[in-house]
């Protein structure tokens, strides 16, 4: 079942940011990829405070009947009612070639660095959010309650920055605010287990949560722009890297943190983070920039 699940997400997740591209003029597309970011990590918030109660009160077997089952039948519905049926690009996309997609993908500079440096983001993000709570837990000794506190209010900030980041994609611009955005993040995780107290840490932390909500917008939106015929390869093979990302930043954290301990691992992983804002600043470009007024 687990399988199946990671396979639906997959699939979902590619279909949506591609439909997104293909149903949105490009003044609007980042505040609807902020949208869904934000939507996630709403669903999230709900998620956490809705399943225990239903555990406890028709234990496990209700968090999958009462909200699990209706949530998706109610996106199944709205997904089937809601969104076109064809889309402004879709007699043209349909004659697509995948071998000639994947052929021009990986012959564009700035398309394969951008899926090279999101994945190294992803590293980081995925070691950060497997490990800092454990650190948090060991170094301060907080229980899982107030654990259970941070992590909400680090998921409402990266709502917060999901949607901020939407809204600011145009303004600033997708490239310097993905890079921006990787590099300031990458410097607070990179030292918040050098500082003294819960408290200072903590604040220093839920910056993070929000640069990240503006990261994953941002970098999107760049590189759902890279080459707009091939947004659905593009956004596959996006979707396989960060699952490649996640990978790589879970068991290099889990070697770091057991040769050298928390610190010099989150160091690891802030240089990470600073490549990805290099390779994004320095090897990447966005074809969208000279198309917004």
């Amino acid at each position: 079942s687990f399988s199946l699940t990671g396979i639906g997400f997959a699939l979902t997740t590619t279909m949506a940011f591609t439909l997104t591209a293909e149903l949105f003029p490009l003044e609007k597309r980042g505040e609807a990829i902020g949208g869904i970011f934000a939507g996630m990590s709403i669903s999230y918030i709900v998620g956490a405070l809705a399943i225990p109660y239903l555990q406890n009160v028709g234990g496990w077997r209700a968090s999958f009947l009462y909200y699990m089952l209706p949530s998706s039948a109610i996106a199944l519905i709205l997904a089937t009612v809601a969104i076109q049926r064809r889309s402004s690009g879709f007699e043209n996309k349909s004659q697509v070639n995948l071998g000639e997609g994947f052929k021009n993908i990986f012959s564009n500079r700035s398309a394969l660095f951008s899926l090279f440096g999101n994945l190294l983001a992803m590293a980081t993000w995925q070691g950060i959010l497997t490990y800092n709570i454990s650190f948090f837990r060991e170094s301060f000794l907080i229980s899982i309650g107030e654990a259970s506190i941070f992590i909400l209010i680090g998921s409402i900030l990266y709502t917060i920055g999901s949607v901020i980041s939407g809204r600011m994609v145009n303004r600033l611009g997708r490239k310097p605010l993905t890079a921006m955005s990787i590099l300031v993040s990458g410097i607070v995780f990179t030292v918040y287990s050098y500082l003294p107290t819960f408290l200072i840490s903590a604040v220093v932390v839920c910056v993070g949560w929000f640069l990240l909500g503006v990261r994953d917008t941002a970098a999107t939106s760049l590189i759902i722009e890279q080459l707009p015929l091939y947004t659905g390869i593009m956004m596959s093979l996006n979707r396989a890297v960060t699952q490649v990302g996640f990978s790589l930043g879970s068991g290099l954290g889990g070697i770091f943190l057991l040769l050298y301990g928390y610190q010099v691992m989150f160091l690891m992983l802030g240089v990470l983070a600073i490549a990805s804002a290099v390779v994004f600043q320095w090897l990447t470009v966005d074809p969208s920039a000279d198309k917004i007024a």
